[in-house]
């Protein structure tokens, strides 16, 4: 089973990329998967950032892992798109890349990179602008 839902999103331009950042990333994936990306308000992300890992701040993403076995990857993954917006905006970032970062970050997450100490962040960046390669030059890294 390798399944993915996306509750919440709409037919936006950042959807499209998102979901492409999802999808070049799941080649990693060697499990089976359920995996349900859910689109919040600010609001409700902080209050589910508050909730689950006690940060009472907005941010961009939180991956729930339920079950991250060999075989079975089960998780809900909740985005706020408005950060990443505002985010890419304030930084002079490209938009476009933001979001495909912000899609296979959460998978990242789940087949084991980190990104709480600065050598992790930079391991994690590595391989998200690896997708953003991939996904820019329209290839698959499972070739």
């Amino acid at each position: 089973m390798k399944d993915v839902y996306y509750n919440g999103f709409d037919d936006s331009e950042y959807t499209t990329w998102f979901k492409k950042g999802v999808e070049a990333s799941l080649y990693q994936v060697k499990a089976n998967y359920s995996l349900n990306f859910i689109r919040l308000s600010e609001n409700e992300m902080v209050e589910r950032n508050n909730e689950i890992l006690n940060h009472n701040y907005l941010t961009d993403i939180i991956t729930i892992p339920y079950n991250e076995s060999e075989t079975f990857i089960e998780a809900d993954i909740l985005v706020n798109f408005e950060f990443t917006k505002a985010f890419s905006e304030q930084n002079g970032f490209n938009i476009k890349n933001e979001f495909i970062r912000l899609g296979c970050h959460g998978i990242l997450h789940l087949i084991g990179f980190n990104d709480k100490s600065p050598k992790e962040q930079n391991i994690m960046r590595r391989e998200e602008q690896k997708i953003i390669d991939m996904v820019s030059r329209g290839t698959s890294l499972s070739n």
